[in-house]
């Protein structure tokens, strides 16, 4: 039975019950009708009451504090580390009416303990407490820190968020996310997994801000995740609940076939967006916070002249790079393509942006395809590589499926520096060449290419970094820096205005004669 069909009057029964919502949730599962829920929920007995546990506070506190049982459940509350934080405070115990008490949290529960529930009920009474708790554990800690200062409510939440980002060192990331996180947060640390956990409410608002804009700007991006991988390769609505089954079973109940060779690229693919959403920062420039949204151009394959963006991860195919440089300009000459991510970035200097996070090379020929992995714009191994991610993606935009690729040999070219004709270095590494790379296609691609093409290319180009640096003047040279060089990306908001530069009168005299 599901809770949508749950009668008005079995919803008023649990309301008035001292059943959790997941207890409810639980008995509403195991039953098929509303006749057999209201015998389910008129079984249930309201267990005893603790002797001792009564109306008298200072009996109550006495019984609260040699009910061991107790302590098991308290663990188990997210506010353990405040209740902990408060009773580190008294680090000689407690005298409470002439008795020593090794903690005052049994004063604390039983203060806000007026009905008397917390050991009959300890689920149920945390869930309906929990709030109150949490303020009243705040006003505590605050007074015994401060030796009884009167304690006060901020009044602005903007002074509230000012210190918890200086307390936190959250100078790098937007303030909607840091205020999210502040709401969310229930310890005096922040983890990974919390950052990670608010990652989805600030994503739907960037969404929400920015989609349109995006949109405006490309046409033809398309916002991918993992759930839309799955339903675009097999057709399934993905359930992405914490209870939910692997895909395998899905796909088994949704009556969808599937290769273990399938489910297994999968798996790795629900590992690389796990990667992704872990870290926020930027690996081309730290001072930029992504959104980890991912939004792919379905039309525009074409390699760019100058790659330096997408040079994730120390990635070689930077202009100035003495390894990579002419790399993409000589796979382009051989009829590579690029696949382009997108993402959502933040600076404090010039908000919100557009920014580069993923790039693959392909190669195709008919209707077969090639490649040797994917470059994203995050931390970690699977950043650099990920074969699977880019097996499926590459099948979702070309209408291939996972079985239809297999290891397959690179060109027979060295990852080498070759000389123009003006004996300067064209700067050669890429995966899909001689090396430990793997490469995968649906067919043997990249053995089309030998040493009598890059041969060809060298007879007749420039090297990258030679011709920037000689054939540009400076102001052309830093046109190009700026635009295609240096890591910004497109504005989706108004740019702040700069504070007006105050130049000495020599300055300005040169810079009008410029």
């Amino acid at each position: 039975m599901k809770m949508s069909s749950v009668n008005k009057e079995n919803m008023e029964t649990y309301r008035e019950s001292m059943m959790t919502r997941k207890e409810f949730e639980g008995i509403v599962e195991e039953v098929k009708t509303n006749k057999e829920l209201a015998e389910r929920l008129a079984q249930i007995e309201e267990p005893a009451d603790i002797e001792g546990y009564t109306e008298d506070f200072v009996e109550a506190v006495k019984t609260l504090n040699g009910y061991t049982d107790i302590l098991e459940v308290i663990r188990s509350w997210d506010l353990v580390d405040k209740l902990r934080e408060y009773q580190g405070l008294f680090l000689s115990g407690y005298t409470f009416k002439d008795e020593y008490l090794t903690t005052p949290i049994p004063l604390v529960l039983v203060g806000l303990d007026k009905e008397r529930t917390l050991l009959k009920y300890p689920d149920k009474w945390y869930e309906d407490h929990r709030e109150e708790l949490s303020k009243t554990l705040d006003l505590l800690i605050y007074r015994k820190k401060n030796e009884g200062v009167q304690y006060q409510e901020p009044t602005s939440k903007v002074k509230d968020l000012e210190h918890f980002i200086s307390e936190h060192s959250l100078r790098k990331y937007p303030k909607v996310f840091s205020y999210l996180l502040m709401r969310k947060l229930t310890t005096d640390y922040i983890e990974d997994e919390d950052k990670r956990a608010v990652l989805p409410q600030y994503q739907k608002f960037i969404a929400k801000s920015f989609d349109s804009k995006i949109k405006e700007i490309n046409p033809n991006l398309v916002k991918v995740t993992y759930a839309s991988m799955v339903k675009d390769y097999f057709g399934l609505d993905l359930d992405e609940s914490n209870n939910a089954p692997k895909l395998a079973k899905q796909l088994k109940k949704a009556g969808i076939d599937y290769t273990e060779e399938e489910v297994r690229h999968f798996g790795e693919v629900a590992n690389w967006w796990k990667d992704w959403n872990t870290t926020n920062i930027s690996t081309m420039q730290s001072s930029t916070f992504r959104t980890r949204d991912l939004l792919v151009d379905k039309s525009d394959f074409t390699i760019p002249t100058i790659v330096d963006k997408w040079a994730f991860n120390d990635s070689c195919n930077k202009s100035d790079s003495g390894a990579g440089a002419d790399t993409h300009l000589v796979l382009r000459s051989f009829g590579f393509e690029y696949l382009k991510g997108y993402s959502v970035g933040y600076t404090r200097q010039r908000g919100y942006e557009l920014f580069p996070a993923m790039r693959t090379y392909f190669l195709r020929k008919g209707d077969d395809i090639a490649h040797a992995g994917t470059y994203a714009d995050f931390a970690g191994t699977r950043a650099k590589a990920c074969y699977e991610f880019t097996t499926v993606l590459l099948c979702i935009f070309f209408n291939k499926k996972v079985d239809d690729f297999n290891r397959i040999q690179g060109m027979d070219i060295a990852c080498d520096n070759y000389r123009d004709k003006n004996s300067n270095n064209i700067c050669f590494w890429a995966n899909q060449a001689r090396n430990d790379y793997t490469k995968l296609g649906t067919a043997e691609l990249f053995r089309d290419f030998g040493y009598d093409d890059i041969k060809g290319y060298v007879e007749k180009s420039l090297s990258l970094r030679h011709t920037l640096g000689t054939y540009l003047n400076s102001i052309e040279y830093r046109g190009i820096q700026s635009k295609y060089m240096d890591f910004k990306g497109i504005p989706l908001q108004e740019q702040k205005e700069q504070e007006p530069e105050e130049l000495p009168a020599l300055v300005q005299e040169l810079r009008e004669l410029a």
